[in-house]
């Protein structure tokens, strides 16, 4: 493990420290915050091509971003056959969110760059919701939870209980 035994002293394994704070890299598993702080920066960084706004609230109150990435240039975003990518439908499905975020950054940071991500960004419009559970995904990777879908409460068997049974 990249950061040595301080690993552990979370109780889990899974890395969320990036290697650097502010700065994009693949080497950790973003938090739901930090994600929404990318997200937000590329809303500044790229306005020509990414709309970032709220879709919704999480069943505890938190807002679920998604944002709408075409070359606004070249059309509506409503004009162009669109694609939605999501992550994080359920809490222990972090490699969906990560996935939505690299292709997002990498779409974003290649525009002008490559050729085919921007022709993809000229003619077409992707949605991303990297995270479309927060709730789930911080009970993931900052509790030792791992395989809850919500933080609603459950009766897994029936008996008028809610979340006494145990995994």
């Amino acid at each position: 493990y990249r950061h040595g035994p301080s690993a552990f002293k979370r109780n889990f394994l899974v890395e969320t420290t990036p290697l650097q704070e502010g700065v994009m890299d693949f080497k950790h598993y973003h938090k739901y915050t930090e994600t929404v702080e990318f997200l937000k920066k590329w809303a500044k960084q790229y306005p020509d091509l990414i709309d970032l706004y709220v879709v919704a609230q999480s069943f505890g109150g938190i807002d679920i971003y998604q944002v709408t990435v075409t070359n606004k240039k070249t059309g509506k975003d409503t004009d162009k056959p669109a694609m939605y990518i999501e992550g994080n439908r359920h809490s222990g499905e972090v490699t969906a969110g990560e996935s939505a975020l690299w292709m997002l950054n990498y779409m974003l940071t290649n525009y002008g760059k490559d050729k085919e991500v921007t022709r993809l960004l000229d003619n077409f419009t992707y949605y991303f919701r990297p995270v479309n559970n927060p709730d789930g995904s911080m009970l993931y990777l900052e509790t030792a939870q791992s395989l809850r879908s919500t933080i609603r409460p459950h009766d897994d068997d029936g008996d008028g209980l809610l979340d006494e049974d145990p995994a």
